[in-house]
């Protein structure tokens, strides 16, 4: 069947110029080449999109390592007893789940404890890694995890945890 556009060509007395192709259809001369420009606009920026899904993958599951480690820190800190040192056993804590679980996903992490008296916490502090590395261009992660302390506090003084 021809194309409004066909007919609009015969009537006026001009057809357009068709070559056969390989499988010995006929089409028209102008289209030739079409397919490979529109390759090479389109490629670039669908291999640009699995990149950056790639990228958002391992920015997000870093992210999820990072708070998992502060949780466990946080976990550490807050059921140590009043009275007792926290920091230390609460950031090596968030350190080695950091470890265990990101294993090279979550890179230069690091662990300190923060808060003071009642409320305790963590905070995990890495980057995730590049697909392609770009200089200047890191993906920071910075998670806190941090809670109220279990102590019993006295009538006469409701404010104070009893031990600390």
């Amino acid at each position: 069947m021809a194309s409004r556009g066909d007919l609009a060509r015969q009537r006026a007395g001009k057809r357009p110029a068709r070559t056969p192709d390989r499988a010995g259809r006929e089409r028209e001369r102008r289209d030739g080449g079409a397919s490979s420009i529109e390759l090479v606009l389109l490629a670039p920026l669908v291999i640009l999109s699995i990149l950056l899904v790639g990228q958002f993958a391992m920015w997000y599951q870093a992210r999820h390592v990072a708070i998992a480690a502060a949780q466990a820190g946080a976990r550490v800190a807050r059921d140590t007893a009043q009275g007792l040192p926290w920091q230390g056993p609460a950031a090596t804590a968030a350190q080695g789940y950091a470890r265990q679980l990101g294993g090279s996903l979550l890179q230069g992490s690091r662990a300190r404890a923060v808060g003071n008296g009642n409320v305790r916490g963590v905070e995990v502090v890495g980057t995730a890694p590049s697909i392609i590395p770009i200089p200047g261009l890191t993906f920071r992660i910075d998670e806190t995890s941090e809670g109220p302390t279990e102590c019993f506090r006295p009538s006469t003084q409701p404010a104070q945890c009893a031990g600390g």
